[in-house]
């Protein structure tokens, strides 16, 4: 089970574990169970590490929690890469997460606008880290770069900023995908490439097709 529940201080920043447990039926219906409200001055938040969400549990989980601005973190937004799919999956899934009730989530570097867009035409707003604040809260921020490598196109935007805060040059590669496989093929690299250390930026990392090509 990717869900699980937590509590979030503000004046210390820190995220608590909370009681709760997402159990079944017999029959298979989803039961959220343990749940406990949020001690004073503390906001409930729930964390999906996955890229799947279980829409029943969480819908439960915030109507327990109403009143207390529940928040739901997703470091990925499911199903973000279909935003350009014939079956609307980015789209399908942000109007089913809107449909639990969250109003609040936060996101890492989420892969475009669309699924932002379709939750905020339902009620929800998705508030992103970009790629550069997370690479400038992160260890990267102090390592000395060449340069900073956009596998594709689609890329050359965030790493193009990151770039651009490491005041370092941006070196785009190549590849194409095959709408209807996903299979990868037609890799380039960069123009200038010299030998050096370079920070590759993108924003899903999943079979690794991308960085190993």
């Amino acid at each position: 089970m990717s869900l699980s529940f937590h509590t979030f201080d503000p004046a210390t920043r820190r995220l608590a574990p909370a009681n709760g447990a997402v159990e079944a039926y017999p029959g298979g219906d989803v039961a959220v169970r343990h749940l406990q409200p949020a001690p004073a001055g503390r906001r409930p938040v729930a964390w999906n590490t996955g890229g799947a969400l279980d829409f029943a549990a969480l819908a439960q989980w915030v109507a327990f929690h109403e009143g207390s601005h529940p928040v739901l973190v997703m470091p990925y937004l499911p199903s973000a890469r279909g935003d350009h799919d014939a079956t609307y999956d980015a789209q399908g899934v942000a109007r089913l997460t809107a449909a639990t009730g969250i109003r609040d989530v936060i996101a890492a570097d989420p892969h475009s606008d669309a699924w932002s867009s379709v939750a905020a035409d339902h009620g929800t707003t998705v508030h992103a880290v970009g790629a550069t604040q997370l690479i400038a809260a992160s260890p990267l921020a102090g390592m000395a770069w060449d340069a900073v490598i956009a596998p594709d196109k689609g890329a050359v935007d965030r790493a193009g900023a990151v770039a651009r805060w490491f005041g370092v040059p941006l070196l785009t590669a190549g590849k194409v995908r095959d709408p209807k496989t996903g299979a990868l093929s037609g890799f380039t690299a960069p123009g200038g490439l010299t030998p050096g250390r370079y920070l590759l930026v993108d924003d899903i990392c999943d079979g690794g097709g991308t960085f190993a090509g």
